[in-house]
């Protein structure tokens, strides 16, 4: 079963992760409310992909954690889903190494043709 791991702090999209991703879709999820883990989680459990909003309020920026997550070689050929509601950030987002940003509100049907993506090969990581 392909798995997500997803790094997200709203409860309201948390429910919608759920509902769509593990209930309608069958993936196996895992969802951190911190970001605080994710390396060891992501070595560990070796998900398929990784939906992450960048905009948690954490020690360390989004921007950051995409960057470490991009330059650790067990890590950089999972692909990066960013999602966040500061949507003047595309730029930066792709140049620390995003593979997909998804600026909030997003739409159902984007998030799941992006992820149908990932998991059909379509949508590969740039590590």
């Amino acid at each position: 079963m392909p798995k997500i791991l997803i790094v997200e702090d709203n409860e309201g999209c948390i429910r919608i992760y759920r509902n769509l991703l593990e209930k309608a879709k069958g993936y196996d999820v895992c969802i951190l409310t911190k970001p605080d883990g994710v390396f060891e989680k992501a070595k560990e459990w070796q998900p398929h992909c990784l939906i992450m909003d960048i905009g948690l309020c954490a020690s360390i920026s989004g921007l950051d954690l995409i960057k470490m997550f991009k330059a650790d070689a067990a890590l950089k050929t999972i692909p990066l889903l960013c999602i966040t509601a500061f949507a003047n950030v595309g730029d930066q987002i792709e140049a620390a190494g995003a593979d997909v940003f998804i600026p909030k509100p997003f739409s159902i049907e984007e998030l799941l043709k992006t992820v149908d993506d990932v998991m059909t090969g379509k949508l590969k990581a740039r590590g």
